[in-house]
């Protein structure tokens, strides 16, 4: 049975690299990248040492698994429907503010046209790991775009195993 935890974790750690990135992307617009049809994706390559020199959190990803840093401008009043991400397994994700949306996961089968759906409502400035080959979706019911820090992790690396560290060899 999938269970929340195997779809996502809130592993209640600051953001510290969000300020960072707030600020820089204050300045700047973001650029479109075509892969995406609706999200406008900032490749934040230029002060990836800033954030890892800043985020003693994202420091310790960075150096156990690799970790490539991107913002992305999910468009107000959009819907980017039930999928998986096809380059990595995990994720770490921060949002800079309240935002009216919200990552549904889908479950199990309740019924057989029926999915149990786990829904995760980011709390700003805090720090989350997706499972992203688990099916989801991501609805942003509001009238501001939605601003999502996300750190890629590089090293073949699943869901769990990175779970295992965090709850193990970080916290440790």
């Amino acid at each position: 049975m999938i269970t929340q935890k195997d779809c996502f974790l809130d592993l209640k750690i600051e953001s510290i690299a969000a300020n960072v990135v707030k600020a820089y992307t204050g300045a700047i617009s973001f650029k479109y990248i075509p892969e995406f049809e609706v999200i406008r994706c900032l490749n934040l390559s230029a002060i990836n040492q800033q954030i890892l020199q800043e985020d003693p959190f994202l420091r310790k990803v960075f150096d156990k698994f690799g970790c490539k840093i991107n913002a992305y401008n999910w468009p107000a009043n959009s819907v980017y429907e039930w999928h998986t991400d096809y380059r990595f397994n995990c994720c770490l994700v921060t949002v800079f503010d309240e935002y009216d949306s919200l990552t549904f996961f889908k479950g199990d089968m309740v019924e057989k046209t029926i999915p149990r759906l786990f829904t995760l409502k980011y709390r700003p400035f805090n720090w989350y790991v997706l499972n992203v080959k688990q099916e989801h979706e991501v609805v942003n019911f509001g009238d501001k775009d939605r601003i999502l820090l996300r750190g890629e992790i590089l090293m073949p690396t699943t869901y769990q195993e990175f779970i295992d560290w965090f709850e193990g060899e970080y916290n440790g």
